[in-house]
């Protein structure tokens, strides 16, 4: 049903990143009630396709929404560069006694930030949950055969959650 509701709210509010939010439409599916409980901040790396927000929150709430401003439990959407979020998460984590939630996509594991960032998540401790969409694709190929993610895989596993959008099992 989510899929149906992506698909026409990408034609009636003419929005792109069709994949992305297929991609992430059971992930944040199963985020939407622990979100709209206010327990968690909430940090949309991945916020490409945020027709699957629009539609799970719709789903819960009976609302509907045509902007990721519009939702309550947006803390930051986006930042300029890929990658900077899970920096912006950490200092939000840091600052807060809730636990953070951000959300990115396997291809921002590619980034130097986000190296720099789970490195000061693990050496103070923070409560933060880094959830990736690892659905192994980007824009122009797999991620694989951009830059491998490999060796970030090894160096923080346990540490990060992997979640892949295409396989829903």
């Amino acid at each position: 049903m989510i899929y149906n509701q992506i698909k026409e709210l990408t034609n009636e509010l003419n929005l792109s990143h069709l994949p992305s939010a297929l991609s992430q439409a059971d992930i944040v599916e199963c985020l939407m009630p622990y979100l709209l409980t206010n327990k968690y901040k909430f940090i949309c790396g991945k916020y490409w396709g945020a027709q699957s927000y629009f539609a799970s929150y719709f789903n819960i709430t009976g609302i509907r929404v045509k902007n990721l401003r519009e939702l309550p439990f947006i803390f930051q959407q986006n930042l300029e560069s890929i990658g900077d979020i899970l920096g912006f998460a950490t200092g939000v984590s840091l600052g807060s006694n809730q636990r953070t939630i951000c959300f990115i996509s396997d291809a921002q594991l590619q980034s130097g930030y986000v190296y720099e960032a789970m490195n000061f998540i693990i050496q103070h401790n923070l409560n933060i949950s880094v959830l990736v969409d690892f659905n192994k694709l980007q824009v122009c190929d797999r991620v694989e055969n951009i830059v491998s993610v490999n060796p970030f895989l090894k160096a923080y596993s346990g540490i990060i959650e992997f979640c892949d959008g295409h396989n829903q099992k």
